[in-house]
């Protein structure tokens, strides 16, 4: 398996870089809207799916065709499209899986959300989710990614989250946690954007609800969240062990742009967060340890260390 695997890797060299070789399978996923893939042959899930030349159809059931804990990667090829409908469309539910985007810009693979169920599930440990678009094409997507399972060591990483026009957004971009205790632990999630429209946009980018050691690294939010950009205090209960670095949060509506539960704890180091309330108002930490994360609104456009008050 480990042969054929490196083989895979080697075949794949041309279309974009690697995570890094694997002992499990590789698999390819083209078009879900019947564009060619390299070689003149369509995606097809009649396919082997082994390679570019012979790549599935869908994402979903790539995933399917994968082995839990085996180290298996699906490539998603530049151009794949695939229109989402029905909650749970595509369910990463294979332990240790890898579904990477391949491609830059608008032409990496895209998820086109056309009604209020349309969502991806994320049920499963151990999986990373890469470079992917997600477009709202609906007036109120209910959840772009739903990971609300008893789940640990999840990466979502490098994808967009946006909408294609005026009117239409994703309520919630990333749904994290069921109020269950500790029920999706150790999520990473990082350079990614996410992008609401400028004028009533979305509520939330992220909502977090009670989990544990989420990592919230390098992102960027923009636009209007009416209820808050990064929203981890309508939670039943608090998130503890946050870890949030380096994020360019940015709300425009009067809202808080990154609202924590009082109970939540953690690290907030080197953030910069712009509301569109009053200073004080558009930053709630919890009881997160605090250095160098900076707040700002129309009128302390530079920013303002918030808190103010020296750690003694």
């Amino acid at each position: 398996m480990g042969v054929s695997s490196f083989d895979a890797v080697k075949a794949n060299m041309f279309i974009g870089p690697q995570p890094g070789l694997t002992t499990g399978e590789v698999f390819y996923v083209n078009s879900g809207t019947g564009a060619v893939a390299p070689g003149g042959i369509g995606g097809s899930n009649a396919n082997s799916g082994k390679s570019p030349q012979e790549p599935f159809a869908t994402i979903d059931y790539a995933i399917g065709r994968c082995t839990a804990s085996r180290g298996d990667i699906i490539y998603v090829l530049p151009g794949h499209l695939e229109l989402l409908t029905t909650a749970g469309q595509i369910a990463l539910d294979v332990a240790g899986v890898s579904v990477i985007g391949l491609g830059m810009g608008l032409n990496r693979p895209r998820l086109q959300y056309d009604a209020a169920a349309g969502s991806v599930t994320v049920t499963a440990s151990n999986v990373r989710w890469s470079n992917i678009a997600h477009v709202a094409s609906f007036a109120a997507v209910d959840n772009a990614i739903i990971a609300d399972a008893t789940i640990q060591n999840v990466e979502i990483d490098h994808c967009h989250f946006t909408f294609d026009a005026t009117g239409v957004e994703f309520v919630v971009m990333i749904k994290l946690g069921n109020g269950a205790t500790d029920s999706a632990d150790y999520v990473r999630i990082h350079d990614n954007w996410f992008e609401a429209e400028n004028i009533d946009g979305c509520a939330s980018a992220l909502l977090i609800d009670d989990c544990q050691f989420v990592h919230i690294i390098d992102n960027l939010f923009t636009g209007d969240y009416n209820s808050v950009a990064v929203d981890g205090a309508a939670a039943s209960s608090a998130c503890l062990d946050y870890v949030i670095l380096r994020n360019y949060v940015q709300n425009l509506d009067t809202g808080l742009a990154l609202d924590l539960d009082d109970a939540a704890t953690g690290i907030a180091a080197f953030n910069q967060v712009f509301g569109g309330g009053a200073l004080a108002s558009n930053v709630d930490w919890g009881n997160c340890q605090l250095i160098f994360n900076y707040v700002s609104d129309a009128a302390d456009v530079s920013g303002v260390e918030i808190p103010t008050t020296d750690a003694t």
